[in-house]
C-alpha cells in the first residue's frame, strides 16, 4: 500500500513539474511577443528560445492578426512532426508554426512555405481567413519575420486565396528562381479563379513567403497568403 502511495505521489509531482515547466515555456514566448508589441523592438532573446527548443529559428508576426509565434523546423524528426506537436515538442492538436526541410532557415529560397493549423478559435493560422475580406486585405499588407542576428524581413502581401492542396514547392519546382518566377506570373490568375484577393500594384518577384493553412470543411484545399520580400535589414545590436 505504501509503495503504491509513493508511486502515486511521484506521478503527481512529475505531472506538476511538467506543468510548471510548460508554463515557463509559455511565459517565455508570451514575454517575447509582448516585448515586440509594446516596446516596438526588433530584439528577440534567441538564446532563451533555442534553449527551450533548438528547432526554433524564426519568429513570425502578421500585423492585424493574433499571429505572433516562433517558427520551427526539425532536422531530426519526420516531416509533419510539428503538425501534431507544439513548439515544446509535446503532442498537441494545435501543432506549431513550421517549415519543412526543403526550405533553408535563412529564408533565401525563392519560395518559403510556412505551415500552421486553421484552428476554430482563431489561434495558430486560424486568423489567416481574415484576408478573404477585401477590406481587411486592403488595410493589412505586411508579414514580418525575425531571424537570429537581429535580421528583420518585411514582406508585402500580394495575394490571398484558396488553392488545391498541392505541395507547392514540389508541384511547381519552386527551388529555382526561373521556375518560381514562372509560377508567380500565375498567382493573380489563381487568386481570381478561386475568388481570392490580390494587389495588382505589387511586383511579384522572388523571394516569396507563403503562409499555408487548411480550409474549413474541405481537406482538398488550402488557404494561402503570399508576400514578396520588400526589406531585409539588420537592426542595431
Amino acid at each position: 500500500m505504501k509503495k503504491n502511495k509513493k508511486k502515486w505521489l511521484a506521478a503527481v509531482i512529475a505531472l506538476s513539474l511538467g506543468f510548471c515547466f510548460r508554463q515557463c515555456l509559455s511565459d517565455a514566448y508570451h514575454y517575447i511577443s509582448q516585448k515586440l508589441k509594446e516596446e516596438n523592438t526588433d530584439k528577440i532573446d534567441w538564446d532563451l528560445l533555442q534553449e527551450k527548443n533548438p528547432d526554433i529559428y524564426a519568429w513570425l508576426c502578421v500585423p492585424g492578426t493574433p499571429i505572433d509565434h516562433p517558427v520551427v523546423q526539425s532536422q531530426t524528426e519526420e516531416e509533419g512532426f510539428y503538425l501534431t506537436h507544439d513548439v515544446d515538442k509535446e503532442e498537441n492538436i494545435y501543432g506549431a508554426i513550421y517549415t519543412e526541410k526543403i526550405n533553408k532557415k535563412d529564408l533565401t529560397d525563392p519560395m518559403t512555405v510556412v505551415y500552421g493549423h486553421n484552428m476554430r478559435d482563431g489561434s495558430m493560422f486560424g486568423s489567416l481567413k481574415k484576408f478573404a475580406d477585401p477590406d481587411f486585405f486592403k488595410e493589412q499588407d505586411k508579414i514580418i519575420i525575425y531571424l537570429p542576428g537581429n535580421e528583420v524581413l518585411t514582406y508585402q502581401i500580394a495575394a490571398a486565396y484558396e488553392y488545391p492542396a498541392d505541395h507547392l514547392i514540389s508541384t511547381f519546382d519552386l527551388q529555382t528562381e526561373e521556375k518560381t518566377d514562372a509560377y508567380l506570373q500565375k498567382v493573380r490568375g489563381f487568386a481570381e479563379q478561386y475568388g481570392g484577393n490580390h494587389r495588382g500594384q505589387v511586383q511579384l518577384k522572388v523571394p516569396v513567403v507563403t503562409l499555408s493553412t487548411c480550409t474549413a470543411g474541405d481537406s482538398s484545399f488550402r488557404y494561402l497568403v503570399q508576400g514578396v520580400l520588400i526589406d531585409r535589414k539588420c537592426s542595431l545590436p
